[in-house]
């Protein structure tokens, strides 16, 4: 894990596939929302609403 940093080494990956800047930032926008989201949830208790999934093999 890098803790949020991105290497001179993942940018230039990142753009030699072809993502613009301003989509690198809209990602990068996408990602703290939903650490953000997580945040809030977990501090306001968030209970989960949602049907427990279980996998059978």
């Amino acid at each position: 894990m890098h803790n949020g940093t991105v290497t001179d080494a993942d940018l230039r990956t990142a753009q030699d596939a072809g993502l613009a800047p301003d989509l690198l930032v809209e990602i990068i926008a996408h990602v703290a929302l939903n650490v953000f989201t997580t945040y809030v949830a977990t501090a306001g208790r968030v209970a989960i609403d949602w049907p427990l999934v279980r996998h059978n093999e």
